[in-house]
């Protein structure tokens, strides 16, 4: 499965290449298939400074210094070929029992059900897959790419459904 990893918009990137190898090595353990989006903002210091961007797929963003996770989203969603994992390079470390539920709901409700994307329900969709990996379903990539630009679900008639985790959290991917 792929995971798009968004890492063309953070603006403090000395500390955040460690945080993108560890999601890069964590996907990679897990299963998935890293594609990592780059923009003129970031691409050059992540080429430098991240080795393990060498295993994954790389996608750049052209909308120049004004990228953002949408625009990102919006530039990844060009190279997704399935339904896939979406997380910003910022976002905290995730757990194995929060991948299995995420996939669970896909799986359940996302692909069954006219929903573009899952996501936890203590999350505002709005602000994206910062705080908490995404998942989308092909319908959802198939909407994103038909908009010239992203701003945002609700705004351009995204359809999200939330899953939970449940239990105690497990050990780190």
């Amino acid at each position: 499965m792929q995971a798009l990893l968004l890492a063309g918009f953070e603006s403090h990137l000395s500390k955040s290449v460690s945080c993108l190898q560890q999601h890069i090595e964590d996907l990679k353990h897990f299963g998935f298939i890293p594609y990592v989006v780059l923009s003129e903002l970031t691409a050059e210091h992540y080429l430098l400074n991240c080795s393990d961007l060498e295993l994954c797929e790389i996608i750049f963003d052209t909308s120049g210094l004004h990228s953002t996770w949408q625009s990102n989203l919006w530039a990844g969603s060009f190279a997704l070929t399935n339904h896939c994992a979406v997380m910003a390079h910022c976002c905290p470390q995730t757990t194995i029992k929060l991948w299995n539920q995420l996939r669970h709901s896909l799986h359940t409700r996302g692909i069954t059900e006219t929903t573009d994307f899952v996501y936890l329900p203590q999350i505002d969709p709005e602000s994206g897959p910062n705080l908490a990996p995404m998942m989308f379903t092909m319908q959802g990539i198939l909407k994103l790419r038909k908009l010239d630009a992203f701003s945002g679900f609700s705004a351009q008639g995204f359809s999200g459904h939330s899953y939970t985790v449940e239990g105690p959290e497990e050990t780190v991917l």
